[in-house]
């Protein structure tokens, strides 16, 4: 059975660790969590982040702007308990990979889906075979996506040098990933799977 609420705090945490900071000045008593978003024709992975947040925590107020310096849109919230949670729960899964398999299908199917929002791009080789590619220069990372991967049995394949690479095989994924861009695809191109 799916648990929303850890879907949603999972998915959080996935886009925090691809293309997300969590900031914390005790002196200010400033607690935020910021999330960088493509600012073209990535309105529905806006959307659908803001309704993870109020899955979360449904009094916290999402504010969404675009940043002068870097012409990104970001979408910023201040709220103590929520980036204690994240930075509790970043900590952990990235220190200690390993600790994945005691998580719930939900979180981890939430971290998944929320790391390829953020830092996810579609690939097609092996005779048009769809395939995610997920990017990072982060080592910890890159073993994290794969033990998550090996967890939710999706098939994967992976490569390391200055970048570490781990491509999973969206054919072969026996359940329907419920990520934006996913949807987004399979709607585009009338794919069933």
């Amino acid at each position: 059975m799916v648990s929303v609420k850890d879907f949603a705090m999972g998915y959080l945490l996935g886009f925090t660790l691809g293309d997300g900071t969590i900031t914390v000045d005790l002196r200010r008593h400033d607690y935020r969590v910021r999330w960088f978003i493509n600012p073209f024709s990535e309105d529905d992975i806006a959307l659908f982040l803001k309704y993870m947040v109020k899955l979360v925590k449904h009094r916290v107020k999402v504010n969404d702007y675009i940043e002068k310096s870097s012409r990104k849109r970001t979408l910023s919230v201040r709220s103590k308990d929520l980036v204690m949670e994240l930075q509790c729960l970043k900590s952990k899964i990235l220190d200690e990979p390993s600790h994945i398999k005691y998580s719930n299908k939900s979180m981890l199917l939430g971290i998944l889906c929320g790391l390829i929002d953020s830092d996810g791009n579609f690939e097609y080789m092996y005779y048009s075979e769809p395939l995610i590619r997920l990017t990072t220069s982060n080592k910890r990372l890159h073993v994290l996506i794969k033990y998550i991967a090996k967890e939710l049995k999706i098939k994967y394949f992976a490569s390391s040098g200055k970048r570490f690479l781990v491509f999973l095989k969206l054919r072969r994924i026996p359940y329907s990933l419920p990520c934006v861009k996913v949807l987004r695809l399979k709607l585009s191109r009338n794919v069933r799977w």
